[in-house]
Order: structure tokens, then C-alpha cells, then sequence
């Protein structure tokens, strides 16, 4: 069983060479018998549902990855103004008590 041969193509093309290829079909083809605003309109009132318990869960980690570093933030803050404020506050109190007049005893 001998099968007659074909001719080579006249001109093969090179690898560097852009091909025309047939128009590829699309990527995702719709199911039959659904249109793609009906699957629209249940995703959007699913997540209109689901929104609430979305933010308030996102709220919730939020504040459990936020709060240790406020906390350390706000610590060192107040760490910073009361080495400011304490030396000022020791001088205002020692004015005041050297202008106060002394009572005797």
C-alpha cells in the first residue's frame, strides 16, 4: 500500500515570518441558552448580599493588623512628650514655688 507523494509546498515560510493564521474562536464561548447579562445581574445581587459581611469581616482584620501598631505608635508618642513636657513642667513648678512668699511656720 503505496501512497502516491504530494509536492513540497512551492515556499515554506521562516520561523521569523508572521503567519496569517484562520480566525481563532473565542476563549470562552457562552453557554447555550444564557445570555450574559442575566449571570450579570446574580452576581451583582449576590454581592450586594454578601457586601455587608464582607466589609464588616475586612473591618475586623483591619483593626486586628492595625491595633499593635497604633498601640506601639501611640506608646512612643507619649514616651517623646512627656521627656519634652516633664523638664518644663519641673521649671514652671519651680518658679512658681520660688515667687510663692513663705509662710511662717
Amino acid at each position: 500500500m503505496t501512497s502516491p507523494h504530494k509536492q513540497p509546498p512551492a515556499r515554506v515560510p521562516t520561523l521569523t515570518e508572521v503567519v496569517a493564521l484562520e480566525a481563532a474562536p473565542p476563549a470562552v464561548a457562552p453557554m447555550p441558552g444564557s445570555d450574559d447579562g442575566g449571570a450579570r445581574d446574580v452576581a451583582d445581587r449576590m454581592l450586594e448580599e454578601l457586601r455587608p459581611w464582607l466589609d464588616s469581616m475586612f473591618e475586623q482584620r483591619l483593626r486586628q493588623s492595625l491595633t499593635p501598631g497604633v498601640k506601639a505608635l501611640l506608646q512612643s508618642v507619649l514616651k517623646d512628650l512627656r521627656a519634652e513636657f516633664d523638664p518644663l513642667l519641673r521649671e514652671a513648678l519651680s518658679r512658681a514655688l520660688a515667687q510663692a512668699p513663705v509662710k511662717p511656720p
